[in-house]
């Protein structure tokens, strides 16, 4: 198991590593807005719209993913996209 914060800057996009989890991940949202996420991030993929994001998290809440079926995708990245500074909590295994 591991966990790690990750700060997310003001009007940028962030790639975040998780490599490594395989049967459970949960992301908290510790900014006061919208985060849009993008799961198997891999280089040379661009950001389209917000419409091309798996997950949108409202201010303060979180996400928690469990593998329940073999053939459920493994996580390699996370592209982070918010308007607004703060830190996203991720923990997994």
């Amino acid at each position: 198991m591991w966990q790690k914060c990750e700060p997310v800057v003001l009007n940028t996009a962030e790639t975040i590593a998780i490599t490594g989890v395989t049967n459970y991940l949960r992301i908290s949202n510790g900014i006061p807005d919208e985060v849009f996420i993008k799961f198997n991030w891999a280089v040379g993929d661009t950001e389209v719209s917000a419409t091309e994001f798996d997950v949108v998290l409202d201010d303060y809440n979180y996400v928690e993913l469990k593998r329940e079926s073999p053939t459920f995708p493994k996580f390699k990245n996370a592209r982070v996209i918010c308007a607004t500074s703060g830190s996203l909590a991720i923990m997994g295994w």
